[in-house]
């Protein structure tokens, strides 16, 4: 699981729950689950994800403020809650769709164990495997076998070194 907080509120926004390797770029950022590869755009996501966390926890307000009230949350202050609440309610069932259309693309590979990037290509380390996929279209480039699993990986040099835990 990946979450993300802002900086300065310390405010946590965002969480990827079956990310095990992100890698971040200003305009996209690029997760690996383990069993899929994606990229969406970054800052189009996390201000919709900052917005849907904002209006939960005026959600959760509210709802708190109404069980409070109990029996009373017929009553004119409880009534005043639930018309509040409704907007709430409205915008964030728009968010999910405009989350979902943040990714550019998405795309299996089984291959767990590492992510980096190098100019305009992801490199993911598997199980006696590396592969390479385009950051703009998230197709497969090539793939290379390697002995055990790939858990390191580094690009010096037009070169990309692979450690594994074979060795």
């Amino acid at each position: 699981e990946v979450r993300g907080f802002d900086a300065n509120s310390r405010d946590y926004f965002v969480t990827f729950p079956k990310a095990k390797r992100i890698v971040v770029t200003d305009a996209t950022a690029y997760l690996n689950t383990g069993s899929e590869l994606s990229g969406f755009a970054r800052a189009r996501y996390l201000e919709t994800a900052k917005q849907q966390a904002r209006l939960q926890s005026q959600q959760k307000s509210i709802k708190e403020q109404l069980k409070k009230l109990g029996d009373k949350a017929k009553e004119a202050p409880g009534e005043k809650l639930k018309e509040d609440l409704k907007p709430i309610e409205a915008e964030l069932a728009t968010l999910p769709p405009k989350m979902s259309a943040c990714y550019l693309w998405r795309t299996a590979a089984d291959c767990p164990h590492d992510l980096i990037l190098a100019g305009e290509t992801l490199f993911a380390g598997g199980d006696d495997q590396v592969t390479a996929f385009d950051t703009a279209t998230g197709k497969l480039l090539w793939s290379a076998l390697v002995t055990g699993r790939a858990h390191g990986l580094a690009v010096a040099n037009g070169c990309l070194f692979v450690s594994t835990d074979r060795g």
